[in-house]
C-alpha cells in the first residue's frame, strides 16, 4: 500500500509540475527583461553563425566601446544556450523552454532533497516549484543556467558523503561560477567549511585531489568558452568589473534601499531576509556538520551583498533558497515557513505575470517585409521577441536605455532605423512618447502597459 501511495504521489507531483510549466509557457513566461539582448543575443549569434560574438553591443557605452566579444561576463550560460538553440532551432519558444527546463531541474532536486530528509508531506512537492518559479525573476540572464548547477552541487554536498559525489559536486559548483560570477562569493565560505571537515576527518588529501581535479576540469571548460583568449577576456571582464564596482558601504546602502524603501519592499522583500534570520538563530537544533554548512552559506550571502548588491534578485533568491535548506534540516514541521516563502514569491513575481495575463493586450504583429540591409536597426528586448521572434537584422544594436536623453532619439543618424517597444520609448523618452498603463482602482502600474507588445518603427 505504501509503495502504491509513493508511486501515485510521484505521478501527482509530475502532473503538477507539467501543468504549471504549461501554464507558464502559454503565459509568455518569462516576460522580457532589460538584459535579454546582451546574453541571448550572443547565444543566438553563436547558434546561427558559429561565432561567439554579440554585434549589438558594439559602441553600446563608452566603457565598453572596445568590446568585440561578450567577455563582460563569464560565458558558460551563453555557450550552453547557443548549443541548445543550435539543436532546437532559434525561436522564442525554444529559448523559453530552456528557462522552464531550468525551473523543472531545480524544483526536482529540492523535492528529492525533502524526500531524503524523510519528510513525506506532499505539500512540499507543490510549494517548491512555486517558490522556484516565482522566487527569482527567471529572465534569460546567466542565473538561468547557474542556479540549477548550484542546486545540483549543494544537493550532492549535503546529502552524500563519498569521494565521487564530492568530486561531481565541486565540478557543478565550478560550472555554476562559470555561468554567474556572483556564485563564487556565495560559495567560497562553503568550500572552506568542507575543507575543514575533511581535515578533521583525515580526508583532506582526497578533498584537495577532488578540488584540484574539479578546478582543472572547470578551467578547461572555461578556456574552451573563451576560445583560449585569456588576455582579451581578462581585459574586458576587468573593465566591466571596474565600471560596476561600488564600495561596501554603497552596496549595503543599495541593499537597504531595494529591500526596504523601494516600492513595498518592507512587505514584499524584507520578510524573506527576516525569515532566514529567525531560522538562522535556531542553529543549535542543527547537527554540527549542517550547522557550519548553513553558517557558511549565510556568510556567503553577506559577502554577495557587500560585493555586488546590484544583483539583488539573485541575492533575494539565495535568501529563500538558504531558508529552504534550513527548513529541511532544522524544522520538524516547516510547512508554515514554506507557505510564507511561497506567498511572498508569488506576490512579488507571480502577481506581475497574473496582471499581465488578465489586463494586458497580448496580441502582436510580425514584420513580414524584408528589412533594409544598409540600415542599422536599433532593437530592444520586446521587439526581438515579438515581432522579430529572434530573427536579427543584418546590422543591429541594442537600444540605449539609461543615461539617454531626448536628443539621442531626435538626432539619430539617418543610417539608423529604430524598431522599439512603446514601453521603452515611454520610459526613456517620456516627453516624446506616452503609453497608457494598466490601472486597478487607484493603483497605476508603471511597468505594465495596456498594449504590452506595441512597438514603433522610427526611420
Amino acid at each position: 500500500m505504501f509503495k502504491e501511495n509513493l508511486i501515485s504521489r510521484k505521478y501527482l507531483v509530475a502532473l503538477f509540475i507539467g501543468v504549471l510549466t504549461t501554464i507558464l509557457f502559454y503565459s509568455d513566461f518569462p516576460l522580457p527583461h532589460g538584459d535579454d539582448l546582451f546574453f541571448v543575443g550572443t547565444a543566438v549569434h553563436y547558434a546561427d553563425s558559429g561565432n561567439f560574438l554579440n554585434p549589438g553591443v558594439y559602441d553600446y557605452t563608452e566603457q565598453f566601446s572596445e568590446i568585440r566579444k561578450p567577455y563582460w561576463f563569464v560565458p558558460l550560460h551563453m555557450r550552453l544556450l547557443g548549443l541548445w538553440l543550435s539543436l532546437t532551432g532559434t525561436s522564442d519558444a525554444s529559448i523559453r523552454i530552456y528557462v522552464l527546463l531550468s525551473i523543472i531541474i531545480t524544483s526536482y532536486l529540492l523535492i528529492k532533497w525533502f524526500e531524503i530528509s524523510k519528510n513525506q508531506s506532499i505539500l512540499f512537492s507543490f510549494l517548491i516549484p512555486i517558490i522556484i518559479t516565482f522566487g527569482f525573476r527567471w529572465s534569460l540572464r546567466p542565473e538561468c543556467t547557474a542556479i540549477p548547477l548550484l542546486v545540483t552541487s549543494l544537493f550532492l554536498l549535503f546529502n552524500y558523503n563519498n569521494r565521487w559525489s564530492q568530486l561531481f559536486a565541486l565540478i557543478f559548483l565550478g560550472l555554476s561560477t562559470l555561468s554567474s560570477q556572483i556564485i563564487l562569493f556565495l560559495c567560497t565560505p562553503l568550500i572552506c567549511v568542507i575543507a575543514y571537515f575533511n581535515y578533521s576527518h583525515s580526508n583532506l588529501r582526497f578533498f584537495i585531489i577532488n578540488l584540484f581535479s574539479a578546478f582543472i576540469i572547470c578551467s578547461f571548460v572555461f578556456l574552451l568558452c573563451i576560445d583560449f583568449e585569456i588576455n582579451q577576456f581578462t581585459r574586458m571582464f576587468l573593465d566591466h568589473v571596474s565600471a560596476r564596482t561600488s564600495s561596501i558601504l554603497a552596496n549595503f546602502n543599495l541593499f537597504y534601499f531595494l529591500s526596504i524603501e523601494l516600492g513595498n519592499g518592507m512587505f514584499l522583500r524584507l520578510p524573506s531576509f527576516l525569515l532566514l534570520f529567525f531560522i538562522f538563530i535556531k542553529k543549535p537544533y542543527l547537527n554540527s556538520n549542517i550547522k557550519l554548512h548553513g553558517i557558511a552559506l549565510v556568510i556567503g550571502l553577506l559577502i554577495s551583498i557587500s560585493v555586488y548588491a546590484k544583483s539583488f534578485e539573485v541575492i533575494l533568491f539565495f535568501s529563500s533558497f538558504i531558508t529552504i535548506i534550513y527548513c529541511i534540516h532544522s524544522l520538524n514541521n516547516p510547512k508554515f515557513v514554506l507557505c510564507i516563502i511561497a506567498c511572498l514569491c508569488t506576490i512579488r513575481q507571480g502577481g506581475h505575470l497574473l496582471i499581465y495575463n488578465a489586463f494586458c493586450e497580448r496580441s502582436y504583429t510580425s514584420i513580414h517585409q524584408p528589412l533594409d540591409i544598409n540600415q542599422t536597426h536599433i532593437i530592444d528586448e520586446y521587439t526581438i521577441r515579438k515581432p522579430l521572434d529572434w530573427n536579427f537584422p543584418k546590422k543591429w544594436k541594442i537600444a540605449p536605455d539609461f543615461y539617454t536623453t531626448d536628443s539621442r532619439l531626435l538626432n539619430k543618424p539617418p543610417s539608423e532605423t529604430w524598431i522599439i517597444s512603446q514601453k521603452n520609448l515611454s520610459y526613456f523618452y517620456p516627453s516624446l512618447h506616452q503609453q497608457e498603463k494598466v490601472s486597478i482602482g487607484n493603483k497605476k502600474f508603471t511597468n505594465l502597459p495596456l498594449r504590452f507588445w506595441e512597438y514603433q518603427i522610427i526611420q
